[in-house]
């Protein structure tokens, strides 16, 4: 969904061809679906998003569009059967951008407290103590960081256990000192929280790509395993490395030139908590149980 200008002359340039050949003429394949969300323009609003699509580059014309027509990921059971064209009346039907009409299956709630007990019971918190498999793939998802941050503050304390306080060690170069509690009480999605709250067994996701050989990646979904001063132990949830437990330092995590009036550098655990997780971070991931908050809008920085 990407504009791919630099990339066609990079390539055409490296090849040495007529400027009719796209990408020097060597086959290239472009994956994406429209219906998603929409590319990553920081602080652009609607008009630069859109123009950041690949169907508002120049070689969009030049471009042979294939669709899939099977969705082989998706297990056939009457469920499914039932949700995936549900899923494509709304992303692709007119009739159905307002208000879209959902189907029986998809429970509806109005409440906070029993949203959140829907999704993450009392009974199956205090399992998930002993079987740490339990909450693999039980996440409720949200559009924003700040909403993310309160149902993972909430869950955590429905969680048993003893609960343990990490505080970061901030630092801002360069600049006149300032107020530690101003400093503590920055929040951006580019920095680990400065104030962590964790209990054994608690699922936390990587913030940070720390090792690529160990599947220490930005997005590992983890669960805390052993609480240390100076180190966390963590097992990872699924993938190539599934049940194998990993050591996180605390590491020194930069904001970059722009996301701040200054640089602003943090000291902490690179996780957060993840019971609750943005849209953004659950792509790609099999889930069988999912909470949508749909109480802040999905397609609006507002």
């Amino acid at each position: 969904m990407y504009c791919f200008e630099a990339v066609s002359r990079t390539l055409n340039d490296l090849c040495q061809v007529n400027d009719q050949y796209i990408f020097g003429n060597i086959p290239v394949i472009l994956g994406g679906d429209f219906a998603q969300t929409l590319p990553v323009v920081q602080h652009g609003y609607r008009a630069a998003l859109l123009n950041s699509c690949l169907q508002r580059s120049s070689i969009w014309p030049h471009l042979q569009q294939l669709c899939f027509t099977q969705n082989m990921r998706v297990s056939s059971n009457p469920v499914n059967v039932e949700f995936i064209p549900f899923l494509a009346t709304m992303s692709y039907n007119p009739n159905q951008y307002s208000t879209p009409k959902v189907p029986g299956f998809i429970h509806q709630l109005h409440s906070l407290s029993a949203f959140c007990q829907h999704i993450f019971p009392q009974k199956l918190m205090v399992q998930a103590v002993e079987d740490h498999t339990i909450l693999k793939s039980r996440p409720i998802l949200s559009f924003r960081n700040d909403t993310v941050s309160e149902f993972n503050e909430l869950l955590i304390l429905n969680f048993p256990g003893e609960l343990f306080t990490f505080h970061a060690i901030n630092t801002s170069p360069g600049v006149d000192q300032l107020p530690a509690e101003y400093l503590q009480s920055i929040h951006h999605a580019s920095l680990p929280p400065s104030k962590l709250c964790l209990k054994i067994e608690v699922p936390v996701i990587l913030l940070q790509n720390l090792s690529l050989k160990d599947g220490l990646l930005n997005g590992t979904r983890l669960t805390v395993t052993h609480i240390g001063h100076s180190h966390i132990r963590v097992r990872i949830m699924e993938g190539k490395f599934s049940g194998q437990e990993r050591m996180l330092p605390r590491i020194k995590v930069t904001t970059l030139e722009n996301d701040l009036l200054f640089i602003l550098t943090r000291k902490q655990f690179p996780i957060r908590l993840c019971f609750a997780m943005t849209v953004n971070k659950a792509q790609e991931q099999s889930l069988s149980v999912v909470g949508v908050n749909l109480w802040t809008l999905a397609f609006s920085h507002e």
